[in-house]
């Protein structure tokens, strides 16, 4: 299935779930609407222009209604401002958000700036993590190895000393990896706190732009 289009040449009972998964709005709705508040809503979410007044067709197929696409189009690009600042472009990086390419040249450059920055760090972030899950799935080990070496000392049996070794090498690389993660939740706090930096002082400059544009 293309990425924000609805197809139901699929099985009839999974084409009913579907179909109302793609249904963007009710057929009341659609007699209803201002599609001006419509189309700014969806420029702020940061939709696809294109694929969405797709949607929004298909689903007021169903009442016999058309969509404004004059006055969607007009909300649209009102609310598109709102998507495209630098501070939601730091958030839609920091989220892992798909981002759909619609900030219009002028607007761009702070917002995919600053969603390099936000994905940057959620990549420190995410490292950071799978740091924890190490030790934590290491020291699980250092407990069943610690059980084993009490258990081979109370039998007197032979392979306890390669179990202390083993013991030994564990604690060792488990201290290793909390070095890591000490020095990664470094890096992750320093690198948030020059992300906030740039991402304040590319808000300004938008806020200047996003006027112009408003005008």
């Amino acid at each position: 299935m293309t990425p924000g289009f609805c197809s139901i040449a699929v099985m009839p009972i999974a084409a009913l779930f579907l179909l109302a998964a793609c249904t963007t709005m009710s057929r009341e709705d659609c007699r209803t609407v201002d599609w001006l508040a419509v189309g700014e809503s969806d420029g702020a979410a940061g939709r696809p222009a294109a694929e969405r007044l797709s949607a929004h067709t298909r689903s007021c197929e169903r009442a016999g209604i058309v969509p404004d696409h004059t006055r969607w189009r007009a909300g649209y690009d009102k609310g598109l401002p709102r998507y495209c600042t630098p501070m939601n472009g730091f958030e839609v990086g920091n989220r892992g958000s798909v981002y759909h390419d619609v900030c219009p040249s002028n607007l761009a450059d702070g917002f995919l700036r600053a969603r390099q920055l936000g994905a940057a760090i959620r990549d420190q972030r995410r490292a950071v993590v799978e740091l924890d899950a190490q030790i934590r799935e290491m020291g699980e080990e250092l407990r069943q190895l610690r059980h084993q070496d009490e258990a081979s000392a109370q039998n007197a049996e032979g392979d306890g000393l390669d179990a202390r070794v083993r013991l030994h090498e564990l604690e060792q690389d488990r201290w290793q990896l909390q070095m890591k993660k000490g020095e990664a939740e470094h890096r992750l706090k320093r690198s948030e706190r020059a992300a906030r930096i740039i991402v304040a002082t590319l808000q300004p400059a938008f806020g200047a732009i996003s006027e112009t544009v408003a005008n």
